[in-house]
């Protein structure tokens, strides 16, 4: 179902940070024009004095509020009825504003929004780093890919039976899936076998490969439509990076925690956007991984980047995140994405394309590790730390599959038209695009820039 979204962008020139309105769902007295955003991510309360979360969030909501449309906005949004769900995005131009907590902002009576399921917060990269990618093919089995292998957590279980109690019930509901998942542990491993040799349907187990080229390959010769990580991450000055472990990793750990502090299997930004741009379907990624989410001082997070690749949508973490809380996401997050994949699948069955909207399920998301700091939100940020990443001011499109060539058209003419760039006046590139994808629905097609709107 199609949700109305709010987007604001906040935009960097030089050192200094613009806001203004892209799209509104209500009647404003503007438009008005871009005006300094007066608030930087060294100016935000360190989380460690009381009453911090509040803080941050109270600082991000002056400082939108400080653009008279952005007010006028945020007013209309907070008069919203109940289950009426207008989700609100930002358009993040640079790693300085992507550091920024927008899943804390405030309303004027200090209330977290993105605990009211009125109006949840995503995100969005900058369309102009995005690589255009076609519409996404809404095909079944939906098939899920899990790389789980976190050294050191020795009840990663939890995510297992997670995600396998998703799968389940999304099955029970109608929806076919095939799940594949690489296991660094081999108590997990054998105990997933053994789940499957008494009856579980449709799913592979493999063990964790010894090094980041493999991983991927495997990765990208299953091709799944989503693919979820459970590991370590890492974002700061030394850089960014998903660590995995193999079963030899996870057996001398445990025999001396100290000789082997880190899974032997490092997957780079750079391995991951590649990912992003060789998937032949890809839906959504998952990085249930520390800082995956995080921006450093000079480099935007590793879920912009992967999105910008081509991952229509990434979820991923702002912050360290511990165990427990990576296990609320997982089972707030998957039951709640296959009910809304079958409506998508439901449909097609009338109409040539649908959208799919993720910001409303990270509300339950976030209302699930709400629950467990009750009381304490206010010095708890832990509920704010799973961020979502798209790639457009529209929903993610999904159309029936398409016939080969037509995905290879699609792409070609993309890569076609960003080649000519300006060269071309856009009634020609318009010319272009009717004569070679006359076929191909309007609203699949690429626009005059060679990017799809939808994504």
């Amino acid at each position: 179902m199609p949700y109305p979204r709010a987007v604001l962008s906040i935009d960097a020139y030089g050192d200094t940070l613009y806001a203004q309105v892209m799209r509104t769902p209500f009647p404003t007295n503007g438009p008005y024009p871009p005006c300094p955003f007066p608030l930087a991510p060294e100016h935000l309360a360190v989380l460690t004095q009381q009453n911090a979360v509040l803080a941050r969030g109270a600082a991000v909501r002056n400082a939108l509020r400080s653009h008279q449309g952005i007010c006028e906005v945020l007013d209309a949004m907070n008069t919203l009825p109940l289950n009426d769900i207008r989700p609100l995005f930002i358009m993040l131009d640079d790693a300085s504003s992507q550091r920024i907590n927008w899943e804390m902002l405030c309303n004027t009576s200090d209330q977290f929004v993105a605990l009211d399921s009125r109006w949840p917060i995503g995100r969005i990269v900058n369309q102009t780093s995005a690589y255009p990618i076609p519409p996404s093919e809404l095909v079944t089995p939906v098939r899920i890919m899990v790389v789980l292998s976190a050294l050191g957590i020795d009840d990663q279980e939890n995510e297992w039976t997670a995600l396998r109690d998703a799968v389940i019930q999304g099955r029970k509901i109608g929806l076919e899936i095939s799940v594949n998942i690489l296991v660094g542990r081999k108590d997990l491993y054998d105990s997933i076998r053994a789940e499957v040799a008494a009856g579980l349907a449709d799913v592979n187990v493999e063990a964790m490969p010894s090094n980041a080229s493999d991983l991927t390959q495997a990765i990208r010769n299953w091709s799944p439509h989503i693919l979820h990580f459970f590991c370590h991450g890492l974002s700061d000055s030394n850089g960014q990076q998903l660590e995995l472990a193999t079963s030899a990793d996870h057996t001398r750990h445990d025999a001396d925690p100290l000789a082997v502090p880190h899974g032997s299997v490092t997957v780079t930004t750079q391995h991951l956007t590649k990912l992003g741009m060789t998937l032949k379907n890809p839906w959504l990624m998952v990085l249930n991984c520390c800082s995956s989410g995080k921006a450093t001082q000079t480099a935007p997070s590793m879920a912009a980047k992967v999105c910008a690749a081509g991952i229509p949508a990434v979820v991923a973490m702002m912050e360290p995140v511990t165990s427990a809380d990576a296990y609320r996401f997982t089972r707030a997050f998957y039951p709640e994405t296959l009910v809304s994949i079958l409506q998508a699948r439901t449909d097609l069955n009338t109409q040539a394309s649908t959208t799919l909207e993720l910001a409303p399920i990270m509300y339950y998301v976030r209302d699930a590790i709400a629950q467990s700091r009750a009381g304490n939100l206010p010095n708890s940020p832990h509920w704010s730390l799973p961020v979502l990443y798209v790639r457009s001011v529209d929903a993610q499109l999904f159309v029936r599959p398409l016939a080969a060539d037509n995905a290879v058209r699609l792409r070609t003419t993309a890569q076609l038209l960003i080649a000519t760039g300006a060269k071309i006046p856009p009634e020609l590139a318009d010319e272009i695009v009717n004569k070679i994808l006359d076929d191909i629905p309007q609203d699949q097609r690429p626009n005059a820039q060679g990017g799809f709107t939808h994504g």
